[in-house]
């Protein structure tokens, strides 16, 4: 787990399949468990950073540019859009958060979140 590199994951999901927005999602879930798995067993390795700094980050590839990576090639292959965005660090398609569906599954999620909290 500590040879897991932060490109070796970004490249092992761009390779799946995923759409860009979900790479992100996925991206900062798999390294954030990398490095608290490596912290819990006592390993002293540096923590690979997050594509984002908050857990509740926005994210539109149509907007903000989709995921890319550089193959041994020299290629260049981004993650497609397909109509997949992140609002609040969650994964909801276009049509969901324009007819207001994405808003109401946050504001659920929210909800639940502060009962766990208390």
């Amino acid at each position: 787990m500590a040879e897991l590199s932060g490109k070796l994951i970004l490249e092992a999901l761009v390779a799946s399949g995923f759409p860009s927005a979900k790479v992100r999602v996925f991206y900062n879930k798999l390294i954030n468990r990398r490095n608290k798995a490596l912290a819990d067993l006592g390993l002293d390795y540096p923590p690979i950073m997050a594509m984002d700094s908050s857990e509740e980050f926005d994210y539109d590839p149509q907007k903000d540019a989709m995921i890319e990576i550089v193959t041994s090639r020299n290629e260049t292959i981004a993650a497609p859009d397909i109509g997949w965005v992140v609002v609040k660090g969650r994964v909801h398609t276009r049509a969901d958060v324009e007819s207001r569906a994405a808003a109401k599954d946050i504001e659920k999620h929210q909800n639940r979140c502060k009962k766990i909290r208390k």
